[in-house]
């Protein structure tokens, strides 16, 4: 398991000019057999609180908060980031 996720990197092709190389350091590798199962496990405790709606769809979540102040409303977010 260790070496499916260590020392995997990218690079982005933007018309014929690619960037340096850069670590992966989170996330599990696209179309792998393993990816959606990892998926799963990675984002199970993720949970809906009272000031932030977490929505998952396959391998793309969103955590979702609203306030009249947008501040109130990044904080809410970080907040539950953290508890991650």
């Amino acid at each position: 398991m260790k070496s499916y996720l260590h020392q995997r990197k990218f690079q982005v092709k933007y018309e014929d000019e690619y960037s340096n190389l850069y670590d992966i350091t989170a996330s599990v590798p696209q179309g792998s057999v393993l990816g959606p199962v990892l998926y799963a496990i990675y984002t199970s405790d993720l949970q809906n609180t009272e000031d932030v709606t977490t929505a998952t769809y396959a391998d793309d979540t969103a955590c979702l908060a609203s306030d009249k102040d947008p501040d109130v409303a990044q904080q809410k977010l970080q907040t539950q980031i953290k508890r991650k």
